[in-house]
């Protein structure tokens, strides 16, 4: 139960309900939506500067992993965390590196 000095903190007027709308339609989600293109991104940019090396697969693994190490920890804490959805995601993006570079386009 809140301090009685808290009590009337709840009580919100119309243009709290206002402002809580906008912020909720314009901000709240959009993280999600810019994240996931700056790791989309991110990648085909580390993807393009690969030459075919095997160790881009190595490093990129390496990385997830400490990603998903780094969004368990943070998911322990705090319920709506990302991070572990991206690296359980981004190891899908290992088993298609060859089609994303050009391996699909060969023809038969």
């Amino acid at each position: 139960m809140p301090p009685k000095i808290h009590e009337g903190f709840t009580n919100h007027n119309l243009a709290d309900n206002i402002v809580s709308g906008i912020i909720r339609f314009f901000v709240s989600g959009k993280f999600y939506m810019i994240f996931s293109f700056l790791f989309g991104l991110s990648f085909s940019i580390q993807l393009s500067r690969n030459d075919n090396e095997r160790s881009f697969i190595l490093r990129f693994i390496w990385r997830i992993l400490i990603l998903f190490a780094i969004g368990f920890v943070h998911h322990l804490h705090y319920r709506g965390d990302i991070l572990t959805i991206y690296a359980v995601l981004a190891l899908s993006l290992v088993f298609f590196i060859d089609c994303l570079i050009g391996g699909y386009s060969s023809s038969p």
